[in-house]
């Protein structure tokens, strides 16, 4: 190498670098220009075009945000360096859903002592790094350490995704169903709903009648699947349905509406009350196969609102208490013979033991409305 060799590069030694990086203006990428995240409300995406400097000098990308809707804003992302030929893409995040925002994109050289390396930065080589800003500082262009910049280029608008997707399915777990017993209530679940968009809350609506529009009660149940209407009365009728909505305010169409009427509620007990033993065999003393038995049955009750019968007896001095029986029931007794679930047989203990008993019934309501005990308490006859 002689000087001669040299000569053609004395131009560059000579020349200041005031050349920014190319393209200048910066670019976007083809098919790089911002996009709103696939599945998401909050997050754009974007690519510049990669950029490179006649000088040598590695490059950094720097977005900014410069509208939102029509308001003029100023949010810039961090200078960032791609490594290994990575694009340049950024995405920005915790954005208003169904909002346009705007963007340009510029690119600097990296002005540091040596190489990125030499100069302390650690390189992410899978993805971007975040520089210091004094890396690419505009000082003059007089100073080694001055960094050009592209002009910016030109804006690009989108508008974050549009989700009106609402949650779904929208069906019933549990139709409403007025719950046994007092106090009055319907009960109801919301099968679960799901959304790009969680959490999905459940809104239960009530109407007074099925084919109204305006509810009469809306119950906000947030994320609870189910709601207990306890604000019924007995007579009553109520149509029932319920809407859910995802975090960005999609609500749904109405579940399929169900309607309940309120029943008062079964609060009687069965007739004869007080129950009362069959007059033909009240308790009765019976020596059977070898030992002695007491041998009763009672008189077949009915319930004033229809459910099923049951029967129980009781032994005063022994605390002796019968499982509850209902007439269908068979009984074998001690003798072999079968019997209904009106006939009770109770070891007496011996020929001359004092026992005295009494009688009851009771519904199947889940209430188990019951007589009082048989009065007086009879002995064996």
């Amino acid at each position: 190498v002689n000087l001669t060799d040299l000569l053609p590069l004395t131009s560059c030694w000579l020349t200041v670098d005031n050349l920014a990086p190319r393209p200048n203006p910066a670019e976007w990428a083809v098919n790089g220009k911002p996009n709103g995240v696939l599945g998401t409300t909050d997050q754009i995406i974007m690519t510049a075009a990669r950029a490179q400097d006649d000088w040598g000098w590695e490059v950094a990308y720097q977005f900014e945000c410069i509208k939102i809707g029509n308001q003029t804003v100023s949010k810039k992302s961090p200078w960032l360096y791609y490594a290994n030929g990575l694009d340049p893409t950024w995405t920005d995040t915790g954005l208003l859903p169904k909002t346009t925002y705007t963007y340009v994109v510029r690119v600097a050289e990296i002005r540091v002592p040596g190489t990125l390396a030499e100069a302390g930065i650690i390189v992410n080589p899978t993805g971007y790094t975040i520089l210091d800003a004094n890396h690419v500082k505009y000082v003059s262009q007089s100073d080694p350490y001055n960094s050009n910049w592209t002009a910016d280029s030109e804006p690009a608008s989108t508008t974050t995704d549009k989700d009106e997707t609402p949650p779904a399915p929208i069906e019933w777990l549990v139709q409403p169903v007025q719950q046994l017993g007092l106090p009055l209530s319907v009960t109801m679940t919301a099968a679960v709903a799901t959304d790009d968009h969680p959490p999905v809350r459940y809104t239960f609506r009530r109407y007074l009648n099925f084919a109204d529009l305006v509810p009469d009660t809306e119950f906000e149940a947030g994320q609870t699947r189910t709601w207990v209407d306890t604000d019924v009365q007995g007579g009553e009728t109520w149509t029932y349905t319920f809407v859910a909505e995802d975090s960005v305010g999609n609500v749904s169409a109405e579940a399929p509406r169900v309607t309940v009427t309120i029943s008062a509620g079964d609060i009687n007990p069965p007739t004869p009350d007080p129950m009362e033993w069959d007059p033909d065999f009240p308790p009765t003393r019976q020596f059977i196969n070898g030992q002695w038995w007491d041998y009763m049955r009672v008189v077949v009750a009915t319930d004033p609102e229809g459910s099923v019968v049951q029967y129980q007896v009781r032994e005063n001095n022994t605390g002796y208490v019968s499982a509850w029986q209902v007439e269908t029931d068979v009984i074998t007794g001690p003798d072999g013979s079968a019997y209904t679930g009106l006939s009770f047989f109770v070891p007496a203990g011996g020929q001359f033991t004092v026992r005295e008993y009494q009688c009851r019934a009771r519904d199947s309501s889940p209430r188990q409305n019951t007589t009082a005990w048989s009065t007086p308490p009879l002995p064996p006859q």
